[in-house]
């Protein structure tokens, strides 16, 4: 067999090979695009996140008081203070 016609045919069985690869795969990969393209736009439609825009910085970092009530907000800042304590029990 001739060294030119040994690489031929091997170059056919990969570029084979390559075709029914991407066959294989492209379904899954539409289908898992589908699914991520779904659970947005689901999200985005949610009462509870269609008011947020995730490009305005000042809602993320907002200078307002994060607790309403003060026995949570006294709550937080002791366990705040907690953190890093090692308990035996």
């Amino acid at each position: 067999m001739n060294v030119l016609e040994f690489i031929r045919e091997k170059s056919e069985d990969i570029q084979e090979n390559t075709a029914q690869f991407r066959a294989m795969v492209e379904p899954k990969f539409r289908s898992i695009s589908t699914k991520i393209n779904y659970h947005i736009s689901n999200t985005m439609n949610n009462p509870w996140l269609s008011n947020l825009n995730p490009f305005d910085s000042l809602n993320l970092f907002s200078n307002e008081k994060i607790f309403q009530d003060e026995k949570v907000a006294n709550n937080y800042q002791k366990l705040k203070k907690k953190i890093g304590e090692i308990i035996y029990i």
